[in-house]
């Protein structure tokens, strides 16, 4: 049980190493402005960036000079735009896609 625990920890560990290593040399590398749409809209990149910032600050000073500018992530989307939520917030469906599920649960319904 130990081993097989600690396995999955310290393989945990090691993929988020990888993870950020990879964020901070594409992000460095490709810069802010050029970013692949799969990159810059993976759900992983804000959590990247911010473990990214940890492993950095805790790199010796000289040696963070040397490192590529961590690059935040940017949301494209505007943060004004509620155009598919509700009143509340919460995100819901457009019409298309709510006649397409209406048509779809009618269907189920009248399979019965």
């Amino acid at each position: 049980i130990i081993d097989g625990t600690l396995g999955c920890v310290f393989g945990r560990g090691r993929g988020a190493l990888i993870i950020v290593v990879l964020f901070v040399g594409v992000g460095g590398y490709v810069g802010a402005k050029d970013q692949p749409a799969w990159f810059h809209n993976a759900r992983t990149v804000p959590l990247a960036a911010l473990a990214a910032e940890y492993f950095v600050s805790l790199t010796p000073k000289d040696m963070r000079k040397s490192l590529p500018k961590i690059v935040k992530p940017e949301r494209r989307r505007n943060a004004g735009d509620r155009s598919n939520s509700s009143k509340d917030g919460a995100p819901t469906y457009r019409s298309p896609d709510r006649r397409s599920l209406q048509r779809l649960i009618e269907g189920a319904t009248q399979a019965k």
